[in-house]
């Protein structure tokens, strides 16, 4: 009998980034969110990511882009994005919407997530500065099933 694979029900809800998000500026990158991810014991294979802006009028479609550090030996971190490190190996995509909108929820699917510890990281890129309160980042992660 062929295996078919099925996805899992989707693990909690988790919030990465909030108030890291509040008036980032136009091309700035956030702090890193804590650790997400287990060391040595396994964990979900994907996410969805959810980025929610509560206010934003941006310039162009390409409202910011999600990168994911991780810590290979399971202690240290690769360095962070930043203007002088465009991080290009912890580029992971970026979240699309729409240049008329004063709000947004922008969901990245099926986001290949570290085997180990990792940490997320949002680069601005919506040509504006995010809104002053009320902006996360979210994954929600799940696996695949074999039946």
């Amino acid at each position: 009998m062929a295996t078919i694979l099925t996805y899992n029900p989707y693990a909690t809800i988790a919030s990465l980034l909030t108030t890291e998000l509040n008036a980032l500026a136009d091309a700035g990158f956030s702090a890193a969110s804590a650790a997400q991810g287990a060391d040595g014991t396994g964990g979900p294979l994907y996410g969805d990511f959810e980025l929610v802006l509560a206010s934003l009028n941006p310039t162009v479609y390409t409202i910011a882009e999600l990168y994911l550090i991780r810590a290979a030996d399971g202690t240290n971190y690769e360095d962070a994005p930043s203007a002088t490190n465009p991080a290009s190996n912890a580029y992971v995509g970026t979240f699309i919407g729409s240049d008329a909108t004063a709000a947004a929820r922008l969901v990245l699917p099926k986001v290949e997530l570290p085997p180990g510890l990792w940490k997320a990281v949002i680069k601005n890129t919506a040509g504006v500065a995010m809104g002053a309160t009320l902006n996360t980042l979210k994954v929600r992660p799940y696996n695949l099933l074999s039946t």
